[in-house]
């Protein structure tokens, strides 16, 4: 009778959990060796086709304006913090403003609030 007391002391037990059917609940290792987004500091320069825009419709002295007000758009104002769509965000407000300093201004405030206004917007745009 004593060793069936120690046999059954030995017995370890496993939990079986349930998988959720919503994958994003599922915990996964992470294997990637690259980070999901860029840093911040690496997404405070303008693309390179963003500033071609700005030189070709703006004055020389609303340039350095236009890039600030732009660049007060950052990952935190955007879904996922993702690059892409701050950049999409970007180019629509110049898309929409078509050279007019003001309603870059006035666009960037609404991007702010929600980024997709501005892209749906410019998007019906044609």
């Amino acid at each position: 009778m004593y060793k069936k007391l120690l046999v059954l002391a030995n017995i370890k037990l496993v939990a079986c959990l349930l998988a959720s059917d919503f994958p994003s609940e599922n915990p996964r290792p992470q294997t990637r060796n690259f980070p999901y987004t860029n840093t911040l500091c690496a997404i405070t320069e303008m693309n390179d086709n963003i500033l071609k825009i700005i030189n070709q419709e703006f004055g020389d002295s609303e340039i350095e304006l236009v890039i600030n007000e732009l660049k007060s758009i950052t990952l935190k104002h955007v879904m996922a913090e993702s690059e892409f769509n701050l950049n999409n965000t970007r180019m629509s407000i110049l898309k929409l403003a078509k050279g007019n300093l003001k309603e870059v201004i006035n666009l960037t405030k609404s991007a702010k609030i929600d980024f997709r206004d501005v892209i749906m917007w410019a998007t019906e745009l044609k």
